[in-house]
């Protein structure tokens, strides 16, 4: 849904006929005029200064009769003072006619409107030009997209509709608890130790030459080597895939051949806890939700799919072999569990999902417990792992 852009209110409108607040403007205006014609015109003379006008006046005509006369020889005249102002005809105020109301009431909105629609061009057409910002003007965040914009399609969204549109990509949803010192390691082992953890997930679940199917040799790099049994079993599952050996209960992977893996991300959400374990050691726990995006590798539907892979992991890690019959520093596995949705029920145990087509629908849907692959409250339910339940979602 687009957002409408943010009003600015309504810019004001021309008058019709003669408003009045407009009248009240140019009341204003006018009054304003003759006021500063009122300063600056001439104040008439007081009473005293008429008396010594008149005085200099006679004195001035009785030194001209003496001097007539040849009287007042060698005397200095005096300079009157008068209060000779400048006068200026005061301006009489005249009718305006309503055509010229109108057209200055119109102009004034005009520039009103102008100011309220766009007030930093407005102020700087008032200091003298653009002088500000170089920058051109964008539009708004929520501006509506242009005519004509594509609709994205499956390929372009294919998280579209589920919660993991809103997850982390790859390797971001695993996000490392800050490391602190634990038992006998030390802050800078225990960092180490969950930054191994880490790349192991990613090794396993997120690398994309492990999705097509090939061997996750850094994964087995740093499991300690001295935890046979889980080697044992990974190494089992990868060279002859069964019913019960399912490498997809260690690592994420599909079949190039059958499935085409939609753009480069997996969805990626959980946490990561640690905490101190017997005799020193550090016990870390993970529980990570990957969700995959598929299509059918020959192109013959636009249908996209999800499948949804939830794991969690015990990992113990410690600091010296005098307590443990282990391999500092290196990953051991104490427990594993896994949780598949829409990777197929179908009986097929060749290492790889597949996951259903709408048109690849059997018509004996599974008749397990429903349950929704993007709810993680719980822990993972391993008592019937051959059970097919029903997705909730996907």
């Amino acid at each position: 849904m687009t957002a409408e852009p943010p009003s600015i209110g309504e810019p004001p409108r021309p008058p019709e006929g003669d408003s009045p607040v407009l009248d009240e403007v140019w009341e204003k205006f006018l009054q304003d005029d003759e006021r500063a014609i009122r300063d600056s015109a001439p104040k008439e003379p007081s009473a005293r200064a008429r008396i010594v006008t008149e005085r200099l006046r006679r004195e001035d005509a009785a030194a001209g009769a003496r001097k007539g006369k040849g009287e007042g020889k060698g005397r200095k005249r005096a300079e009157p003072w008068r209060a000779a102002p400048n006068v200026i005809p005061l301006r009489r105020r005249r009718k305006v006619p309503n055509w010229a109301r109108n057209a200055l009431a119109a102009l004034l909105a005009a520039g009103l409107a102008a100011i309220a629609l766009n007030p930093s061009a407005a102020l700087s057409w008032v200091r003298g030009g653009s002088g500000g910002s170089s920058t051109a003007p964008t539009a708004p965040a929520t501006a509506a997209p242009t005519t004509g914009a594509p609709t994205p399609s499956a390929d372009a969204a294919p998280f579209a509709g589920s919660p993991a549109e809103k997850w982390a990509d790859g390797a971001d949803g695993i996000a490392l608890p800050e490391a602190k010192p634990v038992g006998a390691l030390t802050r800078t082992q225990v960092a180490q130790a969950l930054g191994d953890i880490k790349n192991y997930l990613v090794a396993t679940d997120l690398d994309q030459n492990t999705l097509r199917g090939q061997r996750p040799q850094t994964a087995f790099d740093l499991l300690d080597p001295l935890e046979t049994k889980t080697l044992d079993q990974m190494n089992a599952s990868l060279k002859a895939p069964a019913k019960g050996r399912d490498p997809l209960g260690f690592i994420s992977r599909y079949n190039p051949k059958e499935l085409r893996f939609i753009g480069q991300v997996v969805k990626t959400h959980g946490l990561m806890t640690f905490k101190e374990g017997q005799h020193g050691s550090l016990e870390v726990h993970t529980d990570y939700t990957f969700v995959y995006p598929f299509s059918k590798a020959d192109g013959t539907t636009q249908e996209v799919v999800r499948s949804i892979i939830r794991r969690t992991m015990d990992i113990r890690v410690v600091a010296d072999a005098s307590q443990w019959n282990m391999t500092p520093g290196k990953l051991w596995i104490l427990s594993q569990a896994t949780n598949t949705t829409n990777v197929g029920c179908n009986g097929v145990y060749d290492g790889y999902p597949h996951p259903q087509f709408t048109e690849d629908l059997p018509s004996q849907l599974p008749t397990g417990p429903a349950h929704d692959p993007y709810d993680a409250s719980q822990p993972i339910d391993i008592s019937h792992p051959d059970v097919c339940g029903i997705a909730t979602r996907t």
